[in-house]
């Protein structure tokens, strides 16, 4: 009977979990996207002022880093290395692709190359994609 109830609760866990991840997960390339252009104005905002608490409102926005190049905004990944993924937006004021990922300059940007609609890199077996969103914000993605 105990062996019953720890399985049935075990399943059940598991299955919002697994529903979470499927239907709730704001890390996609569109979701993403709409972020930007339904907050650009706080988010720049934000930016001018160097001050990222109204953008840390914003579902779907995990974490804010200012760096060099621009900012990022970390929106969430999944996966365990060698097989993780993790997706966000950067704003970089001279409005050029960057290879701006968690946080992080992940590789030097002269690394991207034209791919489709924005730029990739295979930088020591990882992939990374950025994409113009609107001007001066770029989406992307890495995989590693």
């Amino acid at each position: 009977m105990k062996k019953n109830v720890i399985l049935a609760v075990s399943i059940l866990i598991i299955s919002i979990f697994v529903v979470k991840i499927i239907f709730f997960n704001k890390s996609t390339k569109e979701q993403i996207i709409e972020i930007v252009n339904n907050n650009a104005e706080t988010i720049i905002l934000d930016i001018l002022n160097q001050e990222f608490s109204n953008s840390m409102t914003i579902r779907g926005i995990e974490d804010v880093s200012v760096l060099e190049d621009g900012v990022d905004f970390y929106c969430g990944g999944n996966g365990i290395v060698p097989s993780s993924h993790d997706y966000g937006f950067y704003y970089t004021e001279d409005n050029l692709p960057k290879a701006i990922w968690c946080g992080v300059k992940y590789c030097d940007d002269a690394l991207l190359v034209k791919d489709g609609n924005g730029y990739s890199t295979d930088y020591q077996h990882n992939y990374y994609y950025t994409e113009k969103i609107m001007n001066n914000f770029y989406y992307y993605e890495a995989h590693f």
